[in-house]
């Protein structure tokens, strides 16, 4: 036994090192960012399924162990469907067992499973849910054979019910479900199909099919949760900078408009409608000279309830505001930007400037939306200007400021989470 224990340890130790040592990471993935990789251990507690088969076995609850690496099969912009799916590897030692009932004997199966599956995941904003299929090759390390006698079991080299042996090859499959209870601890349940089952009912022959459930616990959430939500603000804007910015422009006020034409003040609405264009085509400007933290994309606030809703068809327009045909996103990867008057989540004022939202348009804090963002409500400070017939625009230098100044700010915390 103590033979055993030995390789069992070794073995778990050499699986350990090798999917989470440093150089593994740099060699095997050394074109995917650390943040789109998860790391972590496996815990399972496995069911026989061989009573199912034949009345007179039991299966035993013994369990799994191991550590688990995993990763998305693309990076999240190339492909909407691909960026679906995580790839994973989880090599275990597993325990499985099984009890005759009529001879009382146990017989207990030591394998090392070298799991090898993918993970569909159709919200990858949320991760909550997803269904996976692996394939699981294992090897027979030893097998266990357990008499009852006298009042106890008593372990038996071999017997000729059994005809498993050392170094027996299996093949499984696995189904399943993962339903993420927070960032560090995730559940699943598992049916395992094996393909080598040839077990009768007066013989044991081959792995049995069983059932599974388990938990992960995610070793680099774990680290983030004792580093703070410094780290998380990182990886979150090293994450967008592979994604894009939505400028949102503003259309022209209809409800201004109709009030103009209400006074006989039509001629204002020319003037209104340059100013509007004059406005967004210098904001176009300035975000294609001064920002290159990501990819950017405009769209004019009409279609805003499209984006919340992830319909992007006939939504995107070019410099002279025709429609944008041909485009590629990430729809899992984005966020919004504008220059409007709105209230400040940062100030809690009423402001002009740039302001900056998730998709659902609902505002970023730091270092997203600062003081430096707000142009004011009163052009160059004049507060006339307001009341003006003729209202004095922002000219490129303000605007310039503003979208540099963000740039900046977000490669900064770029840089920091390499």
């Amino acid at each position: 036994m103590n033979t055993k224990k030995h390789c069992l340890s070794i073995l778990f130790i050499l699986t350990t090192l090798f999917c989470s040592n440093k150089t593994f990471g740099q060699t095997k993935f050394a074109n995917i960012d650390k943040d789109d990789m998860n790391f972590g251990l496996s815990l399972n507690l496995n069911y026989s399924l061989l009573g199912n088969q034949f009345g007179n076995y039991v299966g035993r609850g013994l369990g799994s162990f191991g550590p688990f690496i995993s990763r998305p099969v693309t990076r999240f912009y190339l492909n909407r469907f691909l960026s679906m799916w995580d790839m994973s590897a989880e090599p275990a030692i597993t325990l499985l067992s099984t009890r005759e009932m009529q001879s009382d004997i146990r017989y207990t199966n030591y394998y090392f499973d070298a799991n090898f599956g993918f993970y569909f995941i159709p919200d990858r904003s949320s991760n909550d849910l997803q269904l996976f299929f692996a394939f699981r090759p294992s090897y027979l390390l030893f097998c266990s054979n357990e008499v009852f006698e006298l009042g106890n079991y008593k372990i038996v080299s071999e017997l000729d019910k059994n005809k498993n042996r050392s170094g027996d090859i299996d093949l499984c499959t696995v189904l399943g479900v993962n339903v993420a209870l927070s960032d560090v601890l995730n559940v699943e349940m598992k049916y395992v199909y094996s393909f080598t089952d040839k077990n009768t009912d007066s013989y044991v022959s081959g792995r049995p099919s069983s059932f599974e459930i388990g938990v992960k616990l995610s070793a680099l959430s774990i680290r983030d949760k004792f580093s703070g939500p410094e780290i998380s603000l990182r990886k979150y804007i090293k994450k967008l900078s592979k994604g894009t910015l939505l400028v949102m422009l503003p259309t022209p006020n209809e409800n201004e408009i109709d009030a103009l034409i209400s006074k006989g003040l039509e001629s204002e609405i020319d003037t209104m409608l340059y100013q509007n264009k004059t406005t967004n085509e210098m904001v176009i400007q300035e975000f294609k000279k001064e920002f290159d933290f990501c990819n950017v994309l405009f769209f004019m606030d009409s279609s805003v309830y499209k984006v919340m809703n992830k319909h992007y068809d006939n939504v995107f327009v070019n410099e002279r505001f025709e429609s944008l045909n041909e485009f590629s996103i990430d729809t899992n990867n984005l966020f919004v930007a504008s220059f409007c008057a709105d209230i400040s989540a940062y100030t809690t004022r009423y402001d002009y400037g740039l302001y900056v939202y998730n998709t659902k348009m609902e505002q970023l804090g730091k270092p997203f939306n600062v003081f430096g963002n707000y142009l004011g409500v009163f052009t160059q400070g004049d507060p006339l200007n307001y009341i003006r017939k003729r209202k004095i625009l922002f000219d490129n230098s303000a605007y310039k400021k503003v979208i540099k100044k963000l740039n900046n700010r977000l490669m900064k915390y770029k840089y920091l989470a390499e």
